[in-house]
């Protein structure tokens, strides 16, 4: 049978066989004022959608007191901060489109630091907190997403092992 001109195009959208699921974790740097820190939140979250990726939990950036200064550059010159705004995406994409939005967030100005995870599908289940008291530090409630996996507490020293392989790079 043949195929019809509408198969041959192809979709642009990420099914959930071939993409992966990413955590983005970043730092914009506290010189921006909060509408520019938004922008700067909203221009990550263009750069996910423009390589067709979906973004399925976020944090919006809030200010923290960095444990250490960080140092970047920004408009050739090196600054240092020691609070920052941080904020978190996690989203699915194609793995081939992940070197494309290493390189336009290396592009951003302000963007003081990220770290862009490959995330194993067992991390998925896990639930997170996020979030702080406004001083930097966990919340001290635990909430009920807080519970033990009955699933987790069964995991073998090998299965583990085996994770934290597949996590090591």
């Amino acid at each position: 049978m043949p195929k019809s001109v509408d198969s041959e195009v192809t979709d642009t959208t990420v099914s959930e066989e071939t993409s992966g699921t990413y955590e983005l974790g970043y730092h914009l740097s506290s010189f921006l004022s909060p509408e520019e820190m938004a922008s700067a939140a909203h221009k990550i979250q263009e750069l996910i959608g423009k390589l067709g990726g979906t973004i399925s939990a976020e944090e919006p950036p809030k200010l923290h007191t960095l444990a250490y200064t960080i140092e970047y550059v920004h408009e050739g010159k090196k600054e240092k901060i020691d609070t920052a705004y941080f904020g978190f995406m996690r989203f699915s994409a194609l793995p081939e489109k992940i070197p494309t939005l290493e390189t336009d967030l290396r592009l951003l100005p302000r963007l003081a630091r990220f770290l862009l995870v490959d995330l194993p599908p067992a991390a998925l289940s896990i639930p997170r907190r996020y979030g702080s008291e406004g001083n930097g530090q966990p919340k001290g409630d635990k909430g009920p997403e807080a519970k033990e996996s009955p699933s987790l507490a069964t995991i073998s020293s090998a299965e583990l092992d085996k994770t934290i392989d597949e996590l090591v790079v």
